[in-house]
């Protein structure tokens, strides 16, 4: 009754492909692992190495994107929850600051909402990834700028880890580097720096910088709480720990706002209404 529940659930919320891959995470990788990953990211490269979301499309031909990693893109998956937040919460009318734009999913999603699709600053800190980003930028007519950095406050540059076998994990926070993890020094930039240099008054920030978060609030709370009017944030426990998770959400409650979506890791915060 516990499986049919869930089951029943998962159709109502994801539909028949949320369905389909649930049974994948749950019992096809159990079984056979990267095997059946690696099948379907080749099936997406026999595709044509591109992926089809809410109308914009994204090449995916990149050698930081390994085969069985594009095997997220399946099922429409890939950043469901953030995809939901912009598509609710984002308002038209503010210029938007994205930490974190990997290969441009959320940002196209995100400029084609906005009134002034120029009022939209992306900052990517993988620079094997900001080729593809700008390439499927200009593919579906975006245009937002693209800023080559990584947000960081402890000096011009700063270390930059790299998962070399999934490519959506890279920050500045990381364990002792390992073999598969490359390490590289990155330009930093600041949320200051930009709202400053672009006359940004009042914005909408989404960050997804893998536990990098916890820095941003620690050195910038005080232009999140005087800037940002909605704050869309993936929170990534399992690199900040439990409890600096919650002071991260206790601080963002101290500073004015308050919670109105939440589905996994992502959640969206606003000021005021």
């Amino acid at each position: 009754m516990g499986r049919l529940a869930t089951a029943t659930r998962v159709l109502k919320t994801q539909g028949p492909a949320g369905v389909l891959a649930a049974f994948k995470d749950r019992y096809l990788n159990n079984r056979l692992g990267r095997r059946i990953d690696w099948c379907y990211g080749k099936a997406l490269e026999l595709r044509g190495n591109a992926i089809e979301i809410e109308g914009c499309v994204f090449g995916l031909d990149s050698p930081a994107i390994t085969t069985p990693s594009k095997s997220k893109f399946m099922f429409g998956r890939y950043e469901r929850p953030e995809r939901e937040a912009v598509r609710r919460f984002v308002d038209p009318d503010l210029p938007v600051i994205e930490f974190g734009g990997s290969i441009g999913v959320i940002s196209c999603l995100t400029n084609r909402r906005l009134l002034d699709p120029k009022a939209h600053v992306v900052v990517e800190a993988n620079p094997a990834l900001v080729p593809l980003l700008r390439a499927n930028r200009d593919r579906n007519r975006c245009q937002f700028t693209v800023l080559a950095r990584v947000v960081g406050y402890s000096g011009a540059r700063a270390f930059f880890y790299v998962d070399q076998s999934n490519f959506v994990i890279g920050s500045t926070v990381t364990t002792q580097p390992g073999s598969g993890v490359d390490v590289l020094q990155v330009e930093t930039i600041d949320l200051r720096s930009i709202v400053d240099q672009r006359n940004f008054d009042r914005v909408t920030l989404i960050c997804d910088i893998e536990g990098g978060e916890g820095e941003l609030l620690r050195y910038e709370a005080d232009v999140i709480g005087a800037r940002v009017v909605t704050l869309i944030l993936e929170v990534h426990e399992w690199s900040m720990g439990q409890s600096r998770t919650a002071e991260c959400l206790k601080q963002i409650a101290e500073l004015g706002f308050r919670t109105v979506f939440s589905e996994a890791d992502t959640y969206v915060f606003r000021k005021g209404r």
